[in-house]
């Protein structure tokens, strides 16, 4: 099969399923915030007197990181093994780094709008968490798992060991 594992596919496919379920989770927080906002109208926040605008600037920052994270873990995870280091280029091993990476990535991706609910349910402000699932969806969008992508890594991987 080129010289990509066999289980590379099946692989791929289970860490897209992740990410479907991360994108329909999203969704559904979307409509619990709806679902909030009509049942609670007008809704102010449950803790409206929080500093909300302090706190919307760390999450900010933390999404920038979180990028920049996602970036720095999928390059060591996906590395090749150091020198005089066990070469670990076997079938399994590809397929479950390029596994782990890409859900602890996708995962990564998700707590950006995880923290705009957060903010929403302080403060109030739908734009808030809508702002963030957007930013969070972009996130999942770049960083899904794509079979081309794995085979690349996998058949480069293979290479260098």
């Amino acid at each position: 099969m080129n010289g990509v594992p066999a289980d590379l596919a099946p692989g791929c496919r289970r860490a897209q399923l992740v990410g479907f379920a991360l994108v329909a989770s999203i969704v559904i927080d979307g409509a619990i915030v709806q679902l909030i906002r009509a049942m609670r109208a007008p809704f102010s926040g449950f803790a409206p007197g929080a500093p909300v605008d302090t706190l919307r600037m760390v999450f900010v920052v933390l999404a920038v990181v979180d990028f920049a994270l996602i970036r720095f873990m999928r390059s060591q995870m996906l590395s090749a093994p150091a020198r005089g280091a066990r070469p670990s280029a076997s079938a399994d091993e590809i397929t479950r780094r390029l596994s782990t990476a890409s859900i602890v990535s996708l995962a990564i991706g998700m707590s950006i709008a995880i923290n705009g609910l957060v903010l929403f349910l302080i403060g109030g402000r739908p734009l808030d968490f809508y702002g963030f699932a957007v930013v969070s969806l972009l996130a999942l969008a770049v960083y899904f798992p794509r079979l081309a992508q794995w085979e690349e890594w996998a058949k480069g991987s293979a290479r260098r060991v």
